[in-house]
């Protein structure tokens, strides 16, 4: 800013300010500053408290310890300090089946993952769930499988899946010599 500019505009702001100390200092942006300092306090006490709770119920033996009903990840024996392991042993379980509004996950990570391995891509659930509500969860899955059966990895997509889905329930993935990819699509006209 050119000082002949700040000069004029000092003149409004100025009544917004206090010297302190040879300071000067704004009133309203100081109470901001506490706010914001009394927030990160809450904000740290009650992650302390959270974590407190979940690492107590994860070492009591019970199901789950964790958010989203995974164990809390305890190291065998390890100190909490550097080690000379580069990789300590570390022992986590997961749920047998999802609960609450996506547990139809359960069936459907094992169709993409004997296709392409890995875990399903993040939004999965949200797009498929109005799919599962509409015709189950089996129907759904087995749809899936004959989507990913013809589908290369690179080129999956749960949306596209979604939006044509009713083309893929009489499809009967086999691979024969000589037909491509292509070819199913070609024969389904796409």
């Amino acid at each position: 800013m050119r000082p002949s500019t700040f000069k004029k505009s000092w003149k409004t702001l100025r009544n917004s300010f206090h010297e302190r100390d040879g300071k000067l200092f704004n009133p309203r942006l100081e109470k901001e500053r506490e706010k914001q300092t009394e927030w990160r306090r809450k904000s740290s006490v009650g992650g302390q408290l959270s974590a407190k709770a979940r690492w107590e119920h994860g070492k009591g033996g019970g199901k789950g310890g964790g958010k989203g009903g995974y164990e809390m990840v305890v190291t065998n024996g390890q100190p909490f300090c550097n080690t000379p392991s580069p990789t300590p042993i570390t022992t986590t379980t997961q749920p047998e089946k999802p609960v609450g509004a996506f547990a139809f996950m359960g069936e459907i990570r094992p169709v993409w993952k004997t296709a392409y391995g890995g875990d399903v891509p993040p939004g999965t659930a949200k797009q498929l769930k109005p799919l599962v509500e509409a015709h189950g969860v089996a129907e759904v899955a087995g749809r899936l499988a004959n989507y990913l059966a013809t589908t290369d990895a690179q080129y999956a997509s749960i949306r596209r899946f979604a939006s044509t889905y009713g083309t893929w329930g009489e499809l009967k993935p086999e691979k024969k010599n000589g037909d491509s990819r292509l070819d199913e699509f070609r024969k389904r006209g796409y």
